[in-house]
Protein backbone atom coordinates (compact mmCIF):
# COMPACT_ATOMS: atom_id res chain seq x y z
CA UNK A 1 0.00 0.00 0.00
CA UNK A 2 1.33 2.84 -0.76
CA UNK A 3 1.87 6.02 1.86
CA UNK A 4 -0.01 9.20 0.97
CA UNK A 5 1.95 12.06 1.15
CA UNK A 6 1.78 14.71 3.50
CA UNK A 7 1.37 18.18 2.95
CA UNK A 8 4.19 20.20 5.22
CA UNK A 9 1.71 23.14 4.81
CA UNK A 10 -1.10 21.58 6.85
CA UNK A 11 1.55 21.48 10.02
CA UNK A 12 0.59 23.92 12.39
CA UNK A 13 2.76 26.81 12.48
CA UNK A 14 4.12 26.40 9.26
CA UNK A 15 3.45 29.79 7.60
CA UNK A 16 4.74 31.55 11.10
CA UNK A 17 7.93 29.49 10.39
CA UNK A 18 8.05 30.35 7.06
CA UNK A 19 8.15 34.10 7.32
CA UNK A 20 10.13 33.97 10.29
CA UNK A 21 12.94 32.83 8.38
CA UNK A 22 12.24 34.86 5.45
CA UNK A 23 12.99 37.54 7.44
CA UNK A 24 16.01 36.33 9.28
CA UNK A 25 17.55 35.34 5.79
CA UNK A 26 16.50 38.73 4.19
CA UNK A 27 16.21 41.61 6.56
CA UNK A 28 20.26 41.71 6.63
CA UNK A 29 19.97 42.18 2.85
CA UNK A 30 17.35 44.69 3.29
CA UNK A 31 19.12 47.09 5.76
CA UNK A 32 22.45 46.66 3.65
CA UNK A 33 20.88 47.70 1.13
CA UNK A 34 18.98 51.15 2.31
CA UNK A 35 22.37 51.81 3.99
CA UNK A 36 24.13 52.08 0.55
CA UNK A 37 21.94 55.04 -0.15
CA UNK A 38 23.14 57.15 3.30
CA UNK A 39 24.46 60.17 2.67
CA UNK A 40 26.30 59.79 5.79
CA UNK A 41 29.59 57.99 6.17
CA UNK A 42 28.53 56.28 9.27
CA UNK A 43 25.67 53.49 8.63
CA UNK A 44 24.29 54.76 12.51
CA UNK A 45 23.14 58.11 11.52
CA UNK A 46 21.12 59.05 8.85
CA UNK A 47 21.72 62.24 6.65
CA UNK A 48 19.30 61.56 3.82
CA UNK A 49 19.37 59.76 0.33
CA UNK A 50 22.70 59.63 -1.88
CA UNK A 51 23.90 57.79 -4.72
CA UNK A 52 27.43 59.23 -3.74
CA UNK A 53 29.10 55.82 -2.71
CA UNK A 54 27.77 54.44 -6.14
CA UNK A 55 29.22 57.12 -8.05
CA UNK A 56 32.57 56.85 -6.19
CA UNK A 57 32.51 53.08 -6.96
CA UNK A 58 32.39 53.81 -10.70
CA UNK A 59 34.24 57.17 -11.36
CA UNK A 60 35.94 58.33 -8.25
CA UNK A 61 39.91 57.89 -7.04
CA UNK A 62 39.58 54.50 -6.44
CA UNK A 63 37.02 53.50 -9.13
CA UNK A 64 40.18 51.27 -10.89
CA UNK A 65 40.81 49.37 -7.45
CA UNK A 66 37.12 48.35 -6.88
CA UNK A 67 36.82 47.63 -10.67
CA UNK A 68 39.74 45.09 -10.01
CA UNK A 69 38.61 44.00 -7.10
CA UNK A 70 35.06 43.12 -8.53
CA UNK A 71 37.08 41.31 -11.54
CA UNK A 72 38.93 39.54 -9.55
CA UNK A 73 36.68 37.81 -7.50
CA UNK A 74 34.28 36.93 -10.56
CA UNK A 75 36.82 34.99 -12.13
CA UNK A 76 37.75 33.28 -8.99
CA UNK A 77 34.54 32.71 -8.52
CA UNK A 78 33.90 31.25 -11.64
CA UNK A 79 37.12 28.98 -11.69
CA UNK A 80 36.42 27.64 -8.59
CA UNK A 81 33.48 26.54 -9.16
CA UNK A 82 33.95 25.16 -12.28
CA UNK A 83 37.27 23.39 -10.65
CA UNK A 84 35.12 22.36 -7.69
CA UNK A 85 32.55 21.03 -9.18
CA UNK A 86 34.59 18.90 -11.78
CA UNK A 87 36.13 17.53 -8.33
CA UNK A 88 33.30 16.76 -6.64
CA UNK A 89 31.64 15.22 -9.30
CA UNK A 90 35.32 12.38 -9.50
CA UNK A 91 34.48 12.13 -5.92
CA UNK A 92 30.92 11.69 -6.19
CA UNK A 93 31.13 9.15 -8.91
CA UNK A 94 34.33 6.80 -6.95
CA UNK A 95 32.25 7.49 -3.34
CA UNK A 96 28.51 6.34 -5.11
CA UNK A 97 29.66 4.07 -7.86
CA UNK A 98 33.17 2.91 -7.06
CA UNK A 99 31.91 0.29 -4.05
CA UNK A 100 33.77 -0.47 -1.32
CA UNK A 101 37.06 0.29 -0.73
CA UNK A 102 39.45 0.88 1.58
CA UNK A 103 39.31 4.27 3.39
CA UNK A 104 36.20 5.13 1.96
CA UNK A 105 34.80 6.56 5.17
CA UNK A 106 38.03 8.54 5.45
CA UNK A 107 37.51 10.33 2.60
CA UNK A 108 34.09 11.14 3.05
CA UNK A 109 34.99 12.80 5.95
CA UNK A 110 37.78 14.72 4.07
CA UNK A 111 35.15 16.24 1.77
CA UNK A 112 32.99 16.84 4.39
CA UNK A 113 35.75 18.36 6.74
CA UNK A 114 35.30 22.12 5.59
CA UNK A 115 31.89 21.87 6.25
CA UNK A 116 32.31 21.12 10.10
CA UNK A 117 35.07 23.05 10.72
CA UNK A 118 34.72 26.98 11.57
CA UNK A 119 35.37 28.68 7.97
CA UNK A 120 38.08 31.02 10.05
CA UNK A 121 40.06 28.28 11.23
CA UNK A 122 40.08 26.75 7.33
CA UNK A 123 41.14 30.33 6.60
CA UNK A 124 44.03 30.51 9.20
CA UNK A 125 45.23 26.45 8.65
CA UNK A 126 45.57 27.72 5.21
CA UNK A 127 47.70 30.80 5.10
CA UNK A 128 50.07 28.62 7.49
CA UNK A 129 50.12 26.17 5.25
CA UNK A 130 50.86 28.46 2.56
CA UNK A 131 53.19 30.27 4.46
CA UNK A 132 54.70 26.75 5.61
CA UNK A 133 55.69 25.24 1.96
CA UNK A 134 56.73 29.25 0.78
CA UNK A 135 53.55 29.10 -1.77
CA UNK A 136 53.98 33.28 -2.30
CA UNK A 137 50.38 35.12 -1.18
CA UNK A 138 48.21 36.18 -4.08
CA UNK A 139 45.94 35.37 -6.68
CA UNK A 140 46.96 31.80 -7.07
CA UNK A 141 46.37 31.29 -3.10
CA UNK A 142 42.91 32.22 -2.95
CA UNK A 143 41.87 30.72 -6.19
CA UNK A 144 43.31 27.18 -4.35
CA UNK A 145 41.99 28.34 -0.98
CA UNK A 146 38.44 28.81 -2.26
CA UNK A 147 38.64 25.44 -4.58
CA UNK A 148 39.49 23.07 -1.29
CA UNK A 149 36.52 25.07 0.95
CA UNK A 150 33.79 24.73 -1.91
CA UNK A 151 34.75 20.92 -2.92
CA UNK A 152 31.96 19.97 -0.52
CA UNK A 153 29.32 22.48 -1.13
CA UNK A 154 28.86 20.76 -4.54
CA UNK A 155 29.35 17.68 -3.41
CA UNK A 156 26.18 17.15 -1.57
CA UNK A 157 23.70 18.13 -3.95
CA UNK A 158 25.86 15.97 -6.96
CA UNK A 159 26.17 13.04 -4.41
CA UNK A 160 22.47 13.23 -3.38
CA UNK A 161 21.22 13.05 -6.98
CA UNK A 162 23.74 10.31 -8.06
CA UNK A 163 22.40 8.59 -4.86
CA UNK A 164 19.07 8.66 -6.46
CA UNK A 165 19.91 7.17 -9.81
CA UNK A 166 19.44 3.58 -10.28
CA UNK A 167 22.72 1.54 -11.54
CA UNK A 168 20.49 -0.53 -13.69
CA UNK A 169 20.51 2.59 -16.76
CA UNK A 170 24.45 1.71 -16.72
CA UNK A 171 23.80 -1.57 -16.44
CA UNK A 172 21.99 -1.78 -19.83
CA UNK A 173 23.93 0.29 -21.36
CA UNK A 174 26.84 -1.65 -21.16
CA UNK A 175 24.18 -4.89 -22.00
CA UNK A 176 23.54 -3.06 -25.04
CA UNK A 177 28.12 -2.93 -25.78
CA UNK A 178 28.63 0.56 -24.32
CA UNK A 179 31.64 0.80 -22.28
CA UNK A 180 31.63 2.31 -18.92
CA UNK A 181 32.89 5.78 -20.42
CA UNK A 182 30.25 5.83 -22.88
CA UNK A 183 27.76 4.67 -19.94
CA UNK A 184 29.14 7.17 -17.97
CA UNK A 185 29.09 10.03 -20.45
CA UNK A 186 25.62 9.10 -22.52
CA UNK A 187 23.31 7.86 -19.54
CA UNK A 188 24.97 8.94 -15.69
CA UNK A 189 25.92 12.33 -16.84
CA UNK A 190 23.16 13.25 -18.49
CA UNK A 191 20.70 12.19 -15.39
CA UNK A 192 23.03 13.99 -12.83
CA UNK A 193 23.01 17.21 -14.39
CA UNK A 194 20.51 18.63 -12.24
CA UNK A 195 22.94 17.89 -9.36
CA UNK A 196 26.19 18.90 -11.20
CA UNK A 197 24.47 22.34 -12.02
CA UNK A 198 22.87 22.78 -8.23
CA UNK A 199 26.51 22.17 -7.06
CA UNK A 200 28.10 24.58 -9.30
CA UNK A 201 26.02 27.07 -8.19
CA UNK A 202 25.97 26.68 -4.60
CA UNK A 203 29.75 26.76 -5.16
CA UNK A 204 29.83 29.81 -6.98
CA UNK A 205 27.84 31.53 -4.60
CA UNK A 206 29.74 30.03 -1.48
CA UNK A 207 32.49 31.91 -3.28
CA UNK A 208 30.87 35.14 -4.03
Amino acid sequence: MLTPKTDVRTYAGFRLITILCLIILYAPLVVVTISSFNASKSITIWEGISFRWYVDVFTGPESEKFKTAALNSFSIAIIAATVSTAIATSAATAMVRGGRFKLRTVSFGLISLPLMVPEIVTAVATLIFFNAIGFTRGYLTILVAHIAFCIPFAYLPISARMQGIEDSFEQAAMDLYATKAQAFRRILMPLMMPGIISGFLLAFIVVT
